[in-house]
This record gives C-alpha cells, sequence and structure tokens, in this order.
C-alpha cells in the first residue's frame, strides 16, 4: 500500500471516472479474510498461502531488508540471516506473512531471533525502529519514503530465503466485475 496505492489510484481514476475505488491497507491474512466474507473484491497479498477459495496470480518476488534506525549497527552493506541474531528486532505477529517468511529463513540457517516486540503495525514498527527499540525485517517496498528522506537504513539480507511473493488475489466464488478487472 505504500508504495502502490496512490498511483495505483490515480491511474484507476483516469480509467474508470464514474467507478468509486475503496483501498483499504492490512496485513495479508486480514486481507484474505476481508477477500472471504465479501468486503474485498481484489487484493494484493504477501505470502499467500494456498486458499481454495482464492484465485492467486503471481506478481513480484520482493527481498527482505534488515530495518535499522539512521546511524545504528553495522556499515557493511548489506547482512546475513546469521547476522539477525545479533540484533534486538520488532516485527509482526507469527501469523503475519512477512513473519512465516523470516521465520522459516531463520529456522533453516538455525538463528534463534531476539525479538522484542510483536506489532500488526507497519506504521508502529518503522516508528519503533525510528525510535531505536529495535531493528525490523522488511520488504523495501515498505520504507523506501523513510530511506529516501534519511531517517531510516535499509540492508538487504543475503538470503534466498528472505524473499516474499507478492500476488493478486481474488475470489474464486464471485464474479469479477469489469472496475476490479481494469484495477487488476
Amino acid at each position: 500500500g505504500n508504495t502502490l496505492a496512490a498511483p495505483l489510484a490515480r491511474r484507476f481514476r483516469d480509467a474508470c471516472p464514474g467507478a468509486a475505488l475503496r483501498i483499504h491497507e492490512a496485513f495479508s491474512s486480514t486481507l484474505v479474510e476481508w477477500i472471504q466474507s465479501g468486503r474485498l473484491d481484489f487484493a494484493v497479498l504477501y505470502d499467500a498461502r494456498r486458499d481454495r477459495n482464492l484465485i492467486v496470480t503471481p506478481l513480484l518476488l520482493e527481498d527482505f531488508f534488515l530495518i535499522q534506525r539512521v546511524g545504528n549497527g553495522t556499515a557493511s552493506p548489506s547482512v546475513t540471516v546469521a547476522d539477525l541474531a545479533k540484533f534486538t528486532l520488532v516485527l509482526p505477529g507469527s501469523e503475519n506473512g512477512f513473519r512465516r517468511v523470516i521465520d522459516a529463513a531463520a529456522r533453516q540457517a538455525k538463528v534463534d531471533l531476539k525479538v522484542a516486540m510483536e506489532l500488526d503495525s507497519i506504521s508502529a514498527l518503522k516508528q519503533l525502529v525510528e525510535e531505536g527499540v529495535g531493528c525490523a525485517v522488511l520488504p523495501f517496498g515498505v520504507v523506501h519514503r523513510e530511506v529516501e528522506e534519511g531517517r531510516l537504513k535499509a540492508q538487504p539480507i543475503i538470503s534466498v530465503s528472505m524473499r516474499a511473493m507478492l500476488v493478486t488475489a481474488t475470489p474464486l466464488h464471485r464474479p469479477v466485475s469489469k472496475a476490479t478487472r481494469v484495477l487488476m
């Protein structure tokens, strides 16, 4: 949402001037529930679990980064999964798609993570990192503005496991409207 919502809304308005658009920003697990309950017609999700009630189409593979307060941590351009054990982390809860990717990569690398707090709010995670409470592990798209503004720094995590697939999802048992197809 941080990267796609505003440009997508502008393009949709130009393509469908008479149609109404409402964009919700939430974690993937919440968006899946909303699609299943009929509250949403379409969603962009991370790490979507196989769900028999969704039509899921891959969009892009996004690498994860160690997100730190400017002035903290190592000066190296990148980190490994093993390096994450050195940091106190603030992460989303375990049911979140980001967190499932992080935990699976840590298990595979046999790394114990020091998680100080779990918050299901990207803005709160970024704020806690800026305040020096801990570091986060997030895709770059979530923090690109803060990095460009010099408020946070992002170091790539060198691991094929620290990636998440971004997908589009629509409900299997409801027709997709013409406006939704244009949006997609």
